[in-house]
């Protein structure tokens, strides 16, 4: 049996810790360690910054398969860089063994994306770039002052483009393994205009020439000069129909006069035969 005194102290022990219960303290039996506080979660536009950070430290980035992209601008405006699957596709430069120099985007360690490439003959290729060769749209400034401007495919102009020769004569149309092939303009430097089919930057097949004199002509063309058949509308009014040979009225054909005359036979280097008729030239 419990004695007077231990009744006592077991009923003083009860009431404190009623008056505890009632003050919201704990008693130093119940005390426990305080547990840490909860790190708050990273949010908002740090967030990803963080999560950077927090990948160094722990030895590089992950080998996951979700991507992250650095949303903070480069001084072009455009991103910084893009890593997947921990590899990164990012602008930096690359300096080649021969000389050539890279800078620009890279996908699985060769050049993709936008970039620029300077050759080690001095050339300039700035544009798209895929499998490490230029490919799709870019600017291609070669070393002799010519310049390129349209579309690449496996590293040499093809598809349509826009190409300014070192004589200052224009073409712009198909382009293919690198040179003005299939149907185009050629703006020459002398101020006549060609619009019709072209191989290796020369007029050859159909088309037509507007010369700078106001002459026209609509037919067929070799070696970068009227040949075969053709039709010539001069500037001072009078028309030939017929053949033609290295740019002249060559065999059988017709000449309208602009006074309503009309000469058919046969010409030669330009002229007709019956020297009685008056001629008239393409350089006219």
């Amino acid at each position: 049996m419990l004695s007077t005194r231990d009744k006592r102290r077991r009923s003083d022990k009860k009431r404190d810790n009623a008056r505890e219960l009632d003050t919201g303290r704990v008693s130093k039996s119940q005390r426990r360690t305080p547990l840490p506080p909860k790190k708050r979660p990273v949010d908002g536009p740090g967030a990803k910054e963080a999560f950077r950070h927090t990948k160094e430290s722990e030895g590089g980035l992950s080998n996951s398969s979700a991507s992250y992209r650095s949303k903070e601008p480069n001084e072009k405006g455009g991103r910084e860089g893009e890593f997947r699957d921990g590899e990164a596709s990012a602008q930096r430069k690359k300096v080649y063994s021969n000389g050539a120099v890279y800078e620009g985007e890279f996908s699985n360690g060769r050049p993709s994306g936008r970039g620029k490439l300077i050759y080690t003959n001095s050339n300039v290729y700035e544009g798209e770039f895929s499998d490490g060769r230029p490919s799709g749209r870019g600017k291609k400034v070669y070393s002799n002052g010519a310049v390129y401007e349209g579309e690449f495919s496996n590293g040499r102009p093809s598809g349509r483009g826009k190409l300014i020769y070192t004589n200052s004569d224009v073409y712009e149309g198909e382009i293919r393994d690198g040179k003005a092939t299939g149907r185009g303009k050629m703006m020459f430097s002398t101020g006549d205009i060609y619009e019709g089919e072209i191989r290796d930057a020369i007029p050859c097949g159909r088309g037509k020439i507007f010369c700078l004199n106001g002459t026209i002509y609509v037919g067929e063309f070799r070696d970068g000069l009227p040949g075969n058949r053709g039709k010539i509308f001069y500037h001072n009014g009078a028309i030939y129909e017929g053949e033609i040979r290295d740019g002249k009225r060559h065999g059988k054909g017709k000449l309208f006069y602009r006074d309503g005359k009309v000469y058919g036979g046969n010409f030669l280097n330009g002229n007709p035969q019956d020297e009685s008729s008056a001629g008239c030239s393409m350089e006219q």
